[in-house]
């Protein structure tokens, strides 16, 4: 797996925490592709709001996979089962 790297004009540190999700899903969505196609939020994930880019992210589990969020931040070492 190769290590993801912010790229030029690309969005980082987005603050996240607003998004009216709860209240309109529609608006929410759209709270999140106004910061761009794809953005890394202020907690340092990487956030992909286009079909193309999410169809993207799921047919490549092997570039895109959470084990390491699973090791480094719970601490669980077990092979994860990608969602196609």
């Amino acid at each position: 797996m190769t290590q993801l790297e912010d790229r030029p004009g690309m969005r980082t540190g987005v603050v996240t925490d607003g998004a009216p999700m709860q209240h309109d899903r529609t608006e929410g969505q759209a709270f999140f592709r106004e910061a761009g196609p794809v953005f890394r939020d202020a907690d340092g994930l990487y956030r992909v709001t286009s079909a193309a880019g999410v169809q993207f992210v799921l047919q490549h589990p092997k570039l895109f996979s959470a084990q390491k969020a699973f090791v480094v931040m719970i601490g669980l070492h077990f092979d994860l089962v990608p969602i196609l």
